[in-house]
C-alpha cells in the first residue's frame, strides 16, 4: 500500500508547459489528478490491446498511438534537450526529469533553487532516484541533502564551471 502523502497538486504537464493544479488522488504513488490518472489509464490500455507478444509490434504500436495522440501544433519530444534536474526548495533536494526545465521550475514556490542538470530522461532519472534512495524522505523524488547527493550535484556543477554548494545536512 502506497504511504499517503502531502501532494496536493497534479504535477502532469500539459501541452503548453504549464503543470495541472487539480488535487490529486489520494494515496497515489506520485501526484496525479483523477482526470490524468484516468487518461494514463486508457493510454496503456489502448497500447496493450495494439500490442502483440512480438516486442517490435508492440514497440510500432506505441510508437503510432504517441503519433495519433500529437497534437497540431505542438512539438514532438526532444530527447537532446531532456534533462535530469535537482532543485532545492526548503531542506529538501527534488530530482525530476524535463524538457523545459524553465516551464517545470515555475510550478515550484518561489524560494526554489536550481542546483544542477545532467542530461537524461526517465531511465537516467530512475536510476538517480535508485541511486540515492537511503535519503528518500518525501514520496519518490524528494530527498535529504545527504552527503553523496551533495557531492553528486557539486560534480555536475564542477562541469558546469559552477561554485559547489554547501547544504547543511
Amino acid at each position: 500500500m502506497p504511504k499517503s502523502t502531502q501532494w496536493s497538486s497534479c504535477t502532469a504537464q500539459r501541452n503548453d508547459g504549464s503543470f495541472c493544479d487539480r488535487p490529486t488522488v489520494p494515496d497515489a504513488p506520485f501526484p496525479i489528478c483523477t482526470k490524468h490518472a484516468s487518461q494514463l489509464y486508457a493510454f496503456i490500455r489502448e497500447s496493450i490491446d495494439d500490442a502483440s507478444s512480438d516486442p517490435e509490434r508492440a514497440a510500432a504500436a506505441m510508437m503510432a498511438l504517441c503519433a495519433r495522440r500529437q497534437q497540431p501544433g505542438v512539438p514532438t519530444f526532444d530527447a537532446s534537450t531532456a534533462v535530469v534536474y535537482y532543485v532545492q526548495i526548503g531542506e529538501h533536494i527534488k530530482i525530476g526529469c524535463s524538457t523545459n526545465v524553465k516551464a517545470r521550475l515555475s510550478s515550484y514556490p518561489p524560494n526554489r533553487r536550481l542546483l544542477a542538470t545532467e542530461p537524461g530522461y526517465e531511465h537516467e532519472e530512475a536510476q538517480r532516484l535508485s541511486q540515492f534512495a537511503e535519503y528518500r524522505d518525501m514520496g519518490r523524488e524528494w530527498f535529504r541533502p545527504g552527503l553523496r547527493l551533495v557531492e553528486h550535484i557539486n560534480m555536475l556543477r564542477r562541469k558546469q564551471r559552477a561554485a559547489p554548494i554547501v547544504i547543511a545536512a
